[in-house]
């Protein structure tokens, strides 16, 4: 069996801990458009109609 040296270990835990920060940011950026567009839509319901989100039946504005 190959053998992990510690140069490889902190390798690993670099690329996790960047990928795993790419991940959060992401996601960051999804929830906070949707919080966004879900804040239009109830200051705007005659807009909900030409939702995807609403005509596909994630939100409950018809």
């Amino acid at each position: 069996m190959k053998k992990i040296t510690k140069k490889q270990a902190a390798q690993v835990l670099r690329w996790s801990v960047f990928c795993m920060a790419a991940l959060t940011m992401g996601i960051s950026i999804a929830e906070a458009a949707a919080y966004n567009s879900l804040q239009l839509i109830i200051r705007n319901p005659e807009i909900a109609q030409f939702s995807t989100l609403v005509n596909s039946g994630y939100l409950f504005f018809r």
